[in-house]
């Protein structure tokens, strides 16, 4: 979907996909509610939902994601605007794009981040992912904030909180207050590796 505006979608299921179940580019208020995004067996299945571009006032809300490559792509999401949040410290940038409610199971990476700007992801789930977020090569992300987050797997299932090409830049990928849980925990935090981006509170971990 490319170049839209006043687009509502609510209410549609994929099964199965090749390339990505959602690309959206270059649009602006453009609200996608209750979709459900499944893998299917030969089918690549590589992205759920690929947003890119300039895209201002986007809502990607209460939608499942299952067994993709890929949960969320996020490249060259634009922003305009400032907005205060009552947990934030400083104003923060009014996000272009707000993912919220989202559950993502089972993918080979919960988040992949190219290069956007302006984006939300909060109150979302990400369960049993390979890896929970990933810097493509060259990412050198602007405001990009994660908050009220859940991250959950089964044992030996996560390979890494993050990870990321040399060439990638965390510093403007901010993470508010979150969740990492997992019955190998906290043993396991010292093969996991650092937590991509800058931290507004700790992490909690448990059990």
């Amino acid at each position: 979907v490319e170049g839209v505006s006043g687009l509502r979608v609510q209410g549609v299921r994929i099964d199965g996909w090749q390339d990505a179940a959602l690309d959206l580019r270059d649009a602006r208020d453009a609200e996608f509610r209750q979709l459900e995004l499944l893998a299917m067996p030969g089918r690549r299945n590589e992205v759920g939902i690929r947003l890119a571009g300039r895209l201002e006032g986007v809502l990607v809300e209460d939608a499942v994601i299952r067994a993709v490559q890929v949960g969320v792509e996020l490249d060259g999401v634009t922003l305009d605007g400032v907005e205060t949040t009552p947990d934030a410290t400083s104003p923060m940038p009014a996000p272009g794009v707000v993912i919220r409610d989202v559950l993502i199971a089972r993918p080979a990476v919960g988040l992949e981040i190219r290069s956007p700007g302006g984006v939300l992801v909060e109150r979302s789930t990400m369960v049993d992912p390979e890896v929970a977020v990933r810097l493509a090569e060259g990412a050198s992300p602007r405001a990009g904030r994660l908050l009220r987050n859940l991250v959950v797997w089964q044992p030996s299932r996560l390979r890494a909180f993050g990870e990321g090409a040399a060439s990638a830049r965390p510093e403007g990928i901010t993470w508010g207050e979150s969740l990492w849980w997992s019955a190998e925990l906290p043993t396991a935090l010292s093969i996991l590796g650092a937590i991509p981006g800058s931290l507004e509170q700790p992490p909690r971990y448990g059990p």
